[in-house]
C-alpha cells in the first residue's frame, strides 16, 4: 500500500515537471519570435527560419531520445537543466553581436530544442511502459496544456510588463524548476512499474511512421492556414496571434487526452482512423462555418475592449478550428499504442515523434 502511494506521488510529480516543460516550449518559442524579428525582421522568412529550427530541434530530440532504455527519470532531469541552460544560451546569443543570420539563429535555438524534443520518449520509458498510448496521451496532453499556459503568459503581455530578459528567465526557471523536482525524485523514480509492451511488426512500423510524418505535415499545414485565415478578418496584432494559438493548444491537450480515455476500450487503429477521419470532416465544416460567422470574411474590430474582442477570438477559433485539432490531438497517442513497445516505451514515443515533427 505503501509503494502505491509512492508511486503516486512520483507519477504525480512527474506530470508536474512536464507541464512545466510545456510551459517552457512554447513560452522559449514565442521569445525566440520576437527576438529573432527584432535581429533579423519581422519577416516571413524569419518565421519560417525560426519555426523550421524549433521543430528539427525537436524532432533532432526525441530522435535521440528514443535509445532511452534505463535511468528514465534522471536523464529527463538532466534534460530539463539543459534546456534551461540552452534557454539562457540563446538569450545570450540574440543579444550578442554574433546574432546576424539564420545559422546564428539556429546555433540559438539548437540546445535547447534538442533537449526538449528528448524529454518525452525519455520520460515516457519512465512513465508510460506497459500502456504507451494510454500513459503517453496523458503525458503529451499535460505538456501541451503547459504549453498553452506558456504562451498565454508570452502572448497577453508578459514580456511587456516585466522585460524580455525577465521573461527568458522566468521560462528558464519553468526549466529548471522541472529538472530539480525530477533529480530530487532520482531513485523513487525506479517504483514505477515496467509493463511488458507488444511488439510491431516490421510492415506495420513503416506505415506508422509515415501517418505519424503525414499527420503532422497536414497538421502544421492547417494551423498556418487558420492563422492566415483569422489573419483576413482581425487586427494583425500579437494578441490575435497568442489568441489563435491557445485554442489550438487547448483543443490538441483536450484531443490527446480523448485518445488516452478511448485507447481504454477501443483499439489503436480505430481510434487513429477516426481522428484523421473525423479532423478531416472537422476542418472542411470549420473553414464554412468560418466564413458564415464572419459575413464572408468580413472584418471583426474591437468594438468594447481589449477583453471582449479577445474572447470574440477565442470562441471564433474555438468554434471553428478547435474541433480539428481536439481530432488531430488524438492521432498520435493512438499511433503510439499501435506501434507497440517491445523495446520500451521511449521507442514508440520517440520514433513517431520524430517523425511527425519532421
Amino acid at each position: 500500500m505503501a509503494d502505491e502511494r509512492s508511486v503516486g506521488i512520483v507519477r504525480a510529480v512527474l506530470w508536474l515537471c512536464f507541464g512545466l516543460s510545456g510551459v517552457a516550449a512554447l513560452g522559449f518559442e514565442l521569445l525566440w519570435m520576437r527576438s529573432a524579428g527584432l535581429v533579423l525582421g519581422a519577416t516571413a522568412t524569419t518565421t519560417s527560419t525560426v519555426l523550421a529550427c524549433y521543430f528539427t530541434g525537436l524532432g533532432l530530440g526525441a530522435a535521440l531520445g528514443r535509445r532511452t532504455s534505463t535511468g528514465g527519470v534522471r536523464r529527463y532531469a538532466f534534460l530539463e537543466l539543459g534546456a534551461a541552460a540552452g534557454g539562457l544560451w540563446s538569450l545570450l546569443v540574440f543579444r550578442s553581436a554574433l546574432a546576424t543570420g539564420m545559422l546564428a539563429l539556429a546555433a540559438a535555438m539548437l540546445p535547447a530544442t534538442l533537449c526538449l524534443g528528448a524529454t518525452l520518449p525519455v520520460l515516457g520509458q519512465a512513465l508510460a511502459a506497459g500502456s504507451v498510448g494510454r500513459r503517453g496521451g496523458l503525458l503529451y496532453a499535460i505538456n501541451t496544456a503547459g504549453g498553452a499556459l506558456g504562451v498565454a503568459a508570452m502572448g497577453f503581455g508578459l514580456p511587456a510588463a516585466i522585460g524580455v530578459t525577465a521573461s527568458y528567465l522566468t521560462v528558464v526557471g519553468a526549466s529548471a524548476a522541472a529538472g530539480l523536482l525530477a533529480l530530487l525524485v532520482g531513485d523513487e523514480g525506479s517504483l514505477l512499474r515496467q509493463g511488458r509492451g507488444t511488439a510491431t511488426s516490421p510492415v506495420a512500423a513503416p506505415r506508422l511512421r509515415l501517418l505519424a510524418a503525414a499527420s503532422g505535415a497536414i497538421g502544421l499545414a492547417l494551423e498556418v492556414l487558420w492563422i492566415r485565415l483569422f489573419a483576413q478578418v482581425l487586427h494583425n496584432s500579437v494578441y490575435s496571434f497568442a489568441a489563435v494559438s491557445l485554442v489550438f493548444l487547448v483543443a490538441l491537450a483536450s484531443g490527446a487526452a480523448l485518445a488516452g480515455v478511448l485507447l481504454a476500450h477501443v483499439r489503436a487503429t480505430v481510434v487513429a482512423a477516426l481522428a484523421l477521419v473525423s479532423g478531416a470532416l472537422a476542418a472542411v465544416g470549420g473553414l464554412w462555418g468560418f466564413v458564415w460567422l464572419t459575413g464572408d470574411l468580413g472584418y471583426v474590430g474591437m468594438e468594447t475592449g481589449l477583453p471582449a474582442y479577445l474572447l470574440r477570438i477565442v470562441g471564433l477559433a474555438a468554434v471553428t478550428a478547435g474541433p480539428g485539432a481536439i481530432a488531430a490531438g488524438a492521432v498520435l497517442p493512438a499511433l503510439w499504442a499501435a506501434f507497440g513497445e517491445k523495446g520500451g516505451a521511449a521507442r514508440p514515443l520517440g520514433d513517431l515523434t520524430a517523425a511527425n515533427m519532421f
